[in-house]
């Protein structure tokens, strides 16, 4: 599990790959934080990569943006 930090309150989180398409999409749990399971939309594990993590406000505007590697056990 990966620990989204610094967040403004309400944000939406979208998980892409580095060609652009969305892999999750989740609400932030709140407190500043949003966890995401390294899977996709549908439940399965994200494959060996690189993925952007974007963070957006409720009015849509985007807050945060980070890049993050995955690498299963």
């Amino acid at each position: 599990t990966v620990e989204i930090r610094g967040l403004v309150d309400d944000c939406t989180i979208k998980v892409l790959a580095l060609n652009g398409k969305v892999i999750r999409q989740f609400p932030a749990q709140g407190g500043g934080r949003a966890f995401w399971d390294c899977r996709d939309g549908e439940g399965r594990e994200a494959a060996s990569g690189i993925y952007i993590i974007v963070a957006h406000n409720k009015a849509g505007d985007q807050v945060a943006s980070s890049k993050i590697a995955v690498i299963p056990k």
